[in-house]
């Protein structure tokens, strides 16, 4: 980085960094990348399922390969084979627990069978103004 440029970070960002704690954040500013490989290290507890959208910057200052080699339970979207399984790993692992018991359920279903719909807990999906112990009919009565 431009001299110029990180004298100005270092000045701002721990103002910013204060700014953002009297507003009950908590906030940090580092000046170089690999005290903010060093913070975030310290900030994520071990044995902790842990995630992230899409991010460059842990990328680049090599977070995200500290945490595959940690101890942390990983939900890494970009392991997914396809863009369904990516979304699934993106959702966490209940979720993706589900989907693939879900594949394996539409590929032992015969073709043309409908299947019940159901949710996440295992329950039934629901209409608008239903709730488990009632169901309308089918004229919306009941």
């Amino acid at each position: 980085m431009e001299a110029p440029i990180k004298t100005r970070y270092d000045k701002a960002g721990p103002q910013v960094a204060e700014a953002l704690r009297r507003r009950h954040f908590e906030a940090h500013y580092v000046s170089t990348a690999q005290e903010a490989l060093d913070l975030a290290l310290t900030l994520i507890p071990k044995d902790r399922t842990v995630s992230w959208g899409g991010t460059v910057t842990a990328a680049q200052i090599g977070l995200m390969d500290r945490l595959h080699q940690g101890d942390y339970q990983l939900i890494d979207r970009d392991t997914g084979k396809t863009p369904a399984e990516k979304q699934a790993d993106a959702a966490g692992p209940d979720l993706r627990h589900l989907y693939h018991e879900q594949q394996r359920h539409l590929r032992r279903r015969p073709a043309g069978e409908p299947g019940r719909q159901r949710q996440p807990g295992g329950g039934p999906v629901l209409r608008a103004g239903e709730c488990a112990g009632h169901r309308r009919d089918e004229q919306g009565h009941g």
